[in-house]
C-alpha cells in the first residue's frame, strides 16, 4: 500500500496537527500544516483521527501514482486536480485505483494544498509528530521535501465510503 511520487512540486512535505510544538527550547521551531484548518477538514471528511499526516503541497503540485485503490481527498488552495485526465473536486472523498495518477497545477489563488488520504500516511513520529522539518533534517519522509521517485507507506484498508458533504 503506497503512493509514488512523480513529481514532487516546488515544496511538498509531510505534515501532521497539530505537528511538533513545545520544542522551542532545543531549537525546534512548531512544525505542521501552515492552514491547519483546511488540513483538519480533510482527515475529518475522511473519518480520520485529527492526527493522520497528509502532504502538503507549496505553491505547485506535482504528480502521484496510487499503488493500491485509496480514498483520498484535497482541501486549501484549488490546484486544478486531476486523475488520469479527469478533473476532480476539492472537499469530497475520491477514490483511485491502483496505477491512477494524480496531477496537481500551480496554485492561482492561495498557497498551499493538502492531500490527505484514509486513514493517513504510515511515517514514524518524532516528538510526539509525523510532520516534517526541513532545516533539521528529520521527520516526515526522509526529513526532507518530497522528490521524484519516492514511496510513501499507507497504512491498510486506506478505502472509505464516499461522505456526500462535510460531516455536521
Amino acid at each position: 500500500h503506497a503512493i509514488e511520487v512523480l513529481d514532487g512540486g516546488v515544496q511538498s512535505t509531510i505534515q501532521d496537527y497539530p505537528g511538533m510544538i513545545g520544542y522551542w527550547f532545543v531549537g525546534v521551531p512548531p512544525c505542521g500544516p501552515m492552514d491547519n484548518y483546511s488540513f483538519r477538514i480533510g482527515n475529518r471528511i475522511l473519518g480520520n483521527k485529527e492526527d493522520a499526516p497528509g502532504i502538503e503541497m507549496t505553491l505547485r503540485g506535482g504528480s502521484y501514482r496510487f499503488r493500491t485503490t485509496v480514498s483520498f481527498c484535497l482541501t486549501g488552495a484549488d490546484m486544478q486536480a486531476t486523475l488520469d485526465g479527469e478533473p476532480i473536486s476539492m472537499y469530497q472523498v475520491v477514490h483511485a485505483s491502483p496505477m491512477q495518477v494524480l496531477k496537481l497545477k500551480d496554485c492561482k489563488v492561495g498557497m498551499r494544498t493538502y492531500l490527505l488520504v484514509a486513514r493517513g500516511f504510515d511515517m514514524p513520529k518524532i516528538m510526539g509528530s509525523s510532520s516534517t522539518f526541513v532545516d533539521g533534517k528529520f521527520g516526515g519522509h526522509n526529513g526532507r521535501t518530497l522528490r521524484t521517485g519516492d514511496v510513501l507507506r499507507l497504512h491498510d484498508n486506506c478505502l472509505v465510503d464516499s461522505i456526500a458533504s462535510f460531516p455536521e
